[in-house]
């Protein structure tokens, strides 16, 4: 991420860390200090056009049907393969309510209704930004500004923001489920000599993994893309094009596999790639049309296999 991109976003979050604890001087700030260490520009304005990356891929991107043998195919995490269960609760609730017990675990005296009420003021300005720019940011910066406006002295402690990540996460981790045909599936595409990625969105490396081990997936993957770890979200094309540089193949080489029309389909078709619309649901917008439309990984598998005899 580039220092006027990260700034942009510290900006947006100082600013309400500012609406919030007004009496705290500059330097008692975790995002001003972050600005300083980055040697950023405390007035920075938010513009459209600097969060849209230039194109600088090294590697082939091919335009048009060239018929290419399928090597790879490409999956989206949550939504595509897993779901979160509904009768386990408000996922959001059930974290503030373990990051409370973490830090009150840690002898910091911390309320409840005050996490809940920090927490989502940072994520209601951060998803919206994070959704306009394309950039993610890691969660560690979120938590440490949450922490600091919690009033707790030592926000910057690393073990301490990284404990407190995990513990939001954990009951979210255990609420959800997997597909009934997604390991059965993914063995039988692994089977067949394709390369199998996958690319998600989350702030939280850290949650990808928990999930991606709690079900046993990982073994499945030759490459695991985690917008944490690029500074990007889906739909912007590097995420995909990231995972096809890794791997060495190109974009005709592969398809993508996902349930969201704007994360998923869009940002597959921005990269060029052919993509199976995993139709979990309805939704009001689909900006554009995927290749093709299933209702289950059973489904999109049977489009992969005719699809690789096609390409033979």
């Amino acid at each position: 991420m580039s220092d006027t991109n990260q700034s942009a976003l510290l900006e947006v979050l100082h600013i309400k860390v500012w609406a919030t604890t007004p009496s705290v001087s500059p330097s008692g700030n975790p995002l001003f200090s972050m600005r300083q260490q980055l040697g950023l520009s405390a007035t920075h304005k938010n513009t459209n056009d600097q969060y849209r990356l230039s194109s600088t891929e090294s590697w082939q991107v091919f335009d048009g049907d060239a018929n290419m043998v399928l090597q790879s195919v490409i999956f989206d995490l949550v939504g595509t393969l897993l779901y979160y269960g509904e009768a386990t609760g408000n996922l959001i609730t059930l974290g503030h309510q373990a990051l409370t017990d973490y830090l009150v675990g840690e002898g910091l005296d911390v309320e409840f209704e005050d996490v809940g009420r920090v927490g989502n003021g940072i994520y209601e300005v951060y998803l919206p930004f994070a959704e306009k720019s394309l950039i993610e940011l890691e969660a560690r910066v979120l938590y440490q500004a949450m922490l600091y406006q919690l009033g707790i002295d030592d926000y910057s402690n690393e073990d301490l923001i990284a404990g407190a990540i995990r513990s939001f996460y954990s009951p979210i981790v255990d609420g959800y489920q997997i597909y009934s045909d997604v390991r059965e599936v993914l063995g039988r595409l692994k089977g067949r000599g394709l390369k199998l990625g996958l690319i998600t969105n989350n702030d939280s490396a850290d949650f990808s993994d928990r999930l991606l081990q709690k079900f046993g997936l990982n073994r499945f993957f030759d490459s695991i893309v985690v917008s944490a770890k690029i500074g990007l979200r889906k739909p912007h094309k590097h995420m995909f094009l990231h995972w096809l540089k890794e791997l060495d193949v190109s974009n005709e080489d592969s398809i993508y596999v996902g349930d969201h029309p704007i994360h998923d389909i869009q940002g597959a078709k921005n990269a060029q790639i052919k993509c199976i619309w995993v139709k979990r649901k309805e939704y009001a917008d689909i900006p554009t049309t995927p290749d093709w439309t299933v209702e289950s990984i059973s489904q999109a598998e049977q489009i992969i296999n005719k699809e690789r005899m096609r390409r033979k």
